[in-house]
C-alpha cells in the first residue's frame, strides 16, 4: 500500500519516501490515525490494535425496532456522561436518544446500573447525544457483532478440517474457494454450451459456403466432366481432381483465416479475456482445429461431385442443358 501510494498520488503531494509517509496525518473512516510502521507484505492490509479496529468497525443491532450502533471502549473518551458511571464488565452506556426511546420518556436518574426492557446488558449511565448509540467493552462489541453477522470468512491452512469441525445443525460451513470454483465452472459450462452452439452454426455455414463454391466450379466445367465420363474416365480420377482442388482452396483460404484467428486468440489469452478461459489454445487444439477445417471443407466440397458422378454422361448433359 505504501509503495502504491508513493509511486502514485503521493508524488503529487511531495511524498517520495517512507520517511515522508510516516510524518503525514491519516484518517480511517473519518477517524484520526497515526502511521507507526510499514511492513513488507504481498497483500494490502492495515494492522491496528483491537480497540481501534473495533472503533472503526462498529456493530448494529435492533432493540424494540430501534436501530442502535454499538461502539467499543475507545468511544467512551469522546462522550460526556449525563448521569451514571463508566461501564465495567458486561455493563454498557447509552446515548440520551436511546434512553428516551427505550424508557418511554422516563427521567434520566439512578440508581445505576439499571435494566431496561429488551436491552441484554446492564446500563451504567447515559451520555449526551442525539444519535442512537451504545458503548461497551470490546468483548461485548465483538459478541454483538458475532450475533448479528450471518456470514464469517475464516482464513485457515486446513479448510477441509475446519469445515468438518464447524458444520453442525446451527452452522453451515463450506470452503469458499471451492464454492467460487464450482460457481465458476457452472458458469463456464453455460458459456461453453453457448460457444459450442455458435461454433456449430459457423461450421454449418462454412460447410454450406464451400458446397456452393465447389458446386459453382463444377457447373462451370460440366461439359468437360461429361466428355471425360463419355470417353471412359474413371469416377475415382474425377474425384481425385476435385479433391486436390478442395485441398488447395482450403489451404489458401480457410487455413490462412484459421491460423490468423488462432494467433489472435493466443494474444487474447494474455488479456482479461484469457482469465475466463473461453478458448483453449495450445498446439493440440490448433492441430485439431486444422483437421476440422479440412474435414468440413472436404465434406462440403466433395458433395457436389459425388452427387454428379452418380449420373451417366447423357444424364449430365441433358440435366444441365449443355
Amino acid at each position: 500500500m505504501a509503495d502504491n501510494f508513493i509511486d502514485g498520488p503521493g508524488a503529487e503531494f511531495g511524498i517520495w519516501s517512507y520517511e515522508h509517509l510516516m510524518i503525514e496525518q491519516f484518517k480511517l473512516n473519518s477517524t484520526d490515525a497515526k502511521l507507526v510502521g510499514i511492513i513488507d507484505s504481498e497483500i494490502s492490509v492495515v494492522y491496528t490494535t483491537r480497540q481501534f479496529a473495533n472503533l472503526l468497525n462498529p456493530a448494529n443491532f435492533l432493540i424494540d425496532n430501534a436501530n442502535i450502533q454499538f461502539l467499543g471502549s475507545l468511544a467512551i473518551e469522546d462522550v460526556s456522561l449525563m448521569n451514571g458511571t463508566v461501564p465495567t464488565g458486561d455493563q454498557i452506556i447509552i446515548s440520551q436518544a436511546v434512553y428516551n426511546e427505550l424508557s418511554s420518556g422516563a427521567p434520566i436518574a439512578g440508581p445505576w446500573p439499571k435494566t431496561l426492557d429488551d436491552v441484554p446488558y446492564p446500563v451504567s449511565g447515559v451520555f449526551l447525544g442525539t444519535d442512537m448509540i451504545a458503548i461497551g467493552s470490546d468483548q461485548i462489541l465483538e459478541e454483538v457483532r458475532f450475533n448479528v453477522t450471518q456470514n464469517y470468512y475464516v482464513y485457515t491452512s486446513d479448510p477441509d478440517a475446519f469445515v468438518l469441525a464447524m458444520d453442525d445443525d446451527n452452522t453451515t460451513a463450506y470452503n469458499e474457494m471451492d464454492q467460487i470454483a464450482l460457481n465458476f465452472r457452472q458458469a463456464m459450462v453455460e458459456v461453453r454450451v453457448t460457444m459450442s452452439i455458435v461454433a456449430l452454426v459457423v461450421i454449418g455455414f462454412a460447410l454450406i459456403g464451400f458446397y456452393f463454391i465447389m458446386h459453382s466450379s463444377m457447373v462451370s466445367r460440366i461439359y468437360e466432366i461429361a466428355v471425360y465420363r463419355a470417353l471412359g474416365m474413371k469416377k475415382s480420377e474425377l474425384r481425385i481432381s476435385f479433391l486436390v482442388e478442395v485441398l488447395i482452396l482450403s489451404t489458401v483460404t480457410s487455413l490462412v483465416g484459421y491460423l490468423v484467428a488462432a494467433y489472435g486468440l493466443i494474444q487474447a489469452n494474455d488479456t482479461l479475456i484469457g482469465m475466463f478461459r473461453l478458448f483453449l489454445v495450445n498446439p493440440i487444439s490448433v492441430i485439431v482445429g486444422i483437421i476440422i477445417v479440412y474435414l468440413v471443407n472436404l465434406i462440403g466440397g466433395m458433395i457436389p461431385i459425388m452427387l454428379l458422378l452418380r449420373k451417366t454422361p447423357a444424364q449430365i448433359l441433358s440435366q444441365y442443358d449443355i
